[in-house]
């Protein structure tokens, strides 16, 4: 799910991813981004969409249904959903879909582009109506394909209808900060930090680490002394967070996305440090089982992206585009920034509207508080597709 997760050669590193999505979106859905060369935009279109370059409008259900596309009742992941925060968001777009007569498909791939590859063209054989597209696997023939029969294409890269994204700069700026905070009430200002970082150079990880770094060098006192990038395996993230404690000891400060810091917060805890009060923890597209320690641990602060309410909402968009309807070209969180989730009430509010995520989107008061949707497009429109994958909103919706 994890945008930060895809790199140009074709093998996810880090997913999510995507949970980023992953968000970051993955990323790991994750929270990133696709470093492949995009469709040059016209000197009247805006470069990440191919459009005019007005700002898209607030999405309008209430549009008349135009063409009824042929084609199955199916909605399909192809992918690594193998960390919790995938698992979550695709749960929830299971139960979407069956409650409105879809059939959910879903495979695993673990990072191998022979295995995406096959998984994603079986499910192109079988026939889909809607399914969630990776594009860091090189898949620009499949996405193409997969545009050319109608199929509903969403996901966080280039190449399809409907996106999701956030701003990831400013998300490196927030957990930073939120950092700060903590360590200039806890330690004095002093301290050391590390930044887990997905094993990938892409644009939407630069942007992450820079905003992390751009704060930090305001706090001449808080030192960055690892940058590492994490394999996407949960093992030997907790490897690789063992040998820097070996180094560094007193390490105070860790940052990073969810699928290495739940593991990195194991290794603290096989040392009995998993309440150490010298020590803050915080990830991005974190997971019900993380933020639940937050309170209880050295985990003290999430910064959520609502995968399971996503998952649950393409489940129903993907039922909106088989019956010809309207459905957005773009999904934000509500204020366009992560939710900073660092209290024991706040965490466990957002565990349950995830958790009862059809709750959540039925009440559209609720629902609002966590997503916008902006723009239109439908089977009738389905030429209108995403050239770019979006690091950040700034003239691409109003406001941000």
């Amino acid at each position: 799910m994890n945008r930060m997760a895809k790199s140009r050669h074709g093998v996810a590193n880090y997913v999510v991813g995507t949970a980023l999505v992953a968000s970051l979106a993955g990323a790991v859905l994750t929270g990133c981004s696709d470093t492949r060369a995009t469709s040059a935009a016209t000197p009247d279109q805006n470069s990440a969409t191919g459009h005019p370059s007005s700002m898209l409008a607030p999405y309008n259900p209430d549009l008349p249904a135009g063409t009824k596309p042929d084609l199955p009742k199916r909605i399909g992941i192809p992918g690594d959903f193998n960390v919790p925060v995938s698992v979550e968001l695709a749960t929830q777009m299971r139960a979407s879909a069956e409650s409105r007569g879809l059939t959910f498909t879903e495979a695993i791939a673990n990072g191998d582009l022979v295995s995406f590859r096959s998984q994603a063209e079986s499910m192109l054989t079988q026939g889909l109506g809607g399914w969630w597209v990776y594009a860091g696997y090189n898949s620009d023939d499949i996405e193409k394909q997969s545009r050319d029969k109608g199929i509903f294409t969403f996901g966080l890269e280039s190449g399809v209808q409907s996106q999701m994204a956030d701003d990831l700069y400013a998300l490196g700026q927030d957990m930073a900060t939120a950092a700060v905070k903590w360590a200039d009430k806890s330690i004095h200002g002093q301290g050391e930090v590390v930044i887990l970082a997905p094993p990938t150079t892409s644009p939407a990880v630069v942007q992450y680490k820079q905003g992390m770094k751009d704060v930090l060098a305001k706090h001449p006192g808080l030192h960055i002394v690892s940058e590492e990038q994490t394999p996407k395996s949960g093992g030997d993230a907790a490897d690789t967070m063992a040998t820097l404690l070996q180094a560094h000891p007193n390490i105070n400060i860790v940052l990073g996305h969810s699928a290495s810091i739940g593991p990195a917060l194991s290794a603290f805890e096989s040392l009995g440090r998993g309440n150490d009060p010298k020590v803050f923890m915080a990830a991005n597209e974190v997971d019900s089982g993380l933020l639940a320690k937050i309170g209880h641990s050295i985990f003290r602060a999430g910064f959520a992206n609502p995968w399971p309410l996503y998952g649950y909402a393409y489940g129903q968009y993907t039922a909106d585009w088989l019956e010809g309807k309207s459905v957005p070209k773009l999904l934000t969180l509500a204020n366009g920034r992560s939710l900073l989730l660092d209290t024991p009430a706040e965490a466990r509010k957002y565990i349950a509207d995830m958790k009862d995520a059809k709750s959540t989107w039925n009440d559209v008061k609720k629902r609002d508080s966590y997503i916008k949707a902006w723009g239109n497009v439908s089977y009738d429109t389905r030429s209108d597709y995403w050239h770019q994958a979006l690091l950040s909103l700034h003239g691409v919706v109003p406001n941000r």
